[in-house]
């Protein structure tokens, strides 16, 4: 597939400890909870009091990004007021893990699918501020990528189980298809075109696979043994 050749896979390590870096993070300034005693006004300073999970550029113009939390909440800021440690424009608290993945959609690309650690896939209106439509809990399996596929009528969901779930636009409710086959969880996606996309697993390759219809095209890359694949992009110069 030539489109493989345009690749760039950042592979994250786990650290010493063994976290994955894709659930909840450990705050290493444990210390500053037990002296500092500080008030309500310093606790509400800042976007969020958890850790980022996953960054979003390039939304509805070159200066606004979003960003996930492991606490679940999305903020939106503009890049002109985050240096000046501004809140963000719009924040979003309707899902209650670790955001894992975010991805713009919508004809006028004013609105954002989130997936979850709590196994949900949400929909929110930037513009309007609000969620506007969100997947039933599923606790016992994380939601740990997505992508927006077939001209914006899929969303395409990567589980930790191994199963890909296929949403349709405007069914939220529950997924529509279900295409198991990865032995690992899928960690991350890069979609080639409306059809076809890469998986990333927590066994190190990197497959190509076929949506609607489901069917895995094959093994185009493998990582070092026993190294996961927490993230894969195209390069969009190419």
């Amino acid at each position: 597939v030539n489109s493989v050749e345009r690749m760039e896979c950042v592979s994250k390590f786990s650290d010493e400890a063994g976290s994955s870096g894709r659930g909840k993070g450990d705050d290493s300034d444990d210390d500053s909870d037990s002296d500092s005693g500080g008030s309500e006004d310093d606790e509400s300073e800042g976007p969020s009091d958890g850790g980022v999970s996953v960054l979003l550029g390039g939304l509805s113009s070159a200066h606004t990004f979003a960003v996930g939390y492991d606490d679940g909440r999305i903020g939106i800021f503009d890049k002109r007021a985050a240096l000046e440690g501004g809140a963000p424009a719009v924040e979003f608290d309707k899902q209650t893990d670790f955001v894992s993945d975010l991805a713009l959609a919508g004809p006028s690309g004013h609105q954002l699918v989130s997936s979850s650690g709590d196994g949900t896939v949400a929909l929110f209106d930037i513009r309007k501020g609000k969620m506007v439509a969100r997947s039933e809990d599923d606790a016992d399996d994380e939601m740990l990528s997505l992508c927006v596929m077939k001209g914006g009528k899929k969303v395409v969901c990567g589980h930790q189980s191994g199963v890909i779930g296929i949403y349709s636009w405007g069914y939220w409710n529950d997924c529509s298809d279900r295409f198991p086959g990865h032995p690992g969880s899928v960690d991350t996606m890069a979609k080639v075109d409306e059809d076809v996309l890469l998986t990333g697993s927590s066994d190190g390759l990197i497959r190509i696979v076929s949506v609607l219809p489901n069917k895995a095209l094959g093994v185009v890359g493998e990582h070092l043994a026993d190294t996961p694949i927490e993230k894969l992009c195209l390069d969009p110069r190419q």
